[in-house]
């Protein structure tokens, strides 16, 4: 399993757009992919369970990654984040 905390920098936070880019992204990898973040801890996979977590622009969430992928799975999530999750970063 690996683990990382990464700071969401895109204007919205973790809103329909960037959580179904996020959601799509983990469900291509056969790791099972969680985020913890404002005391949820949910399936990075689901989309609804994704919005239930209610990450905002500054919050930190922990992205976990466990499987035959999860290396790559972690990397990719990690950079779409960074990127600003598809979003204009201001």
């Amino acid at each position: 399993m690996v683990r990382e905390n990464v700071r969401i920098i895109s204007p919205s936070g973790l809103q329909m757009q960037p959580v179904a880019d996020f959601s799509a992204l983990a469900d291509r990898f056969s790791c099972t992919v969680s985020v913890r973040a404002n005391g949820f801890t949910v399936n990075a996979k689901s989309v609804l369970s994704l919005l239930a977590a209610c990450v905002r622009r500054g919050d930190i969430m922990t992205i976990e990654c466990d499987g035959p992928d999860e290396e790559e799975a972690m990397q990719s999530l990690i950079g779409l984040v960074l990127s600003g999750l598809g979003e204009k970063l201001e």
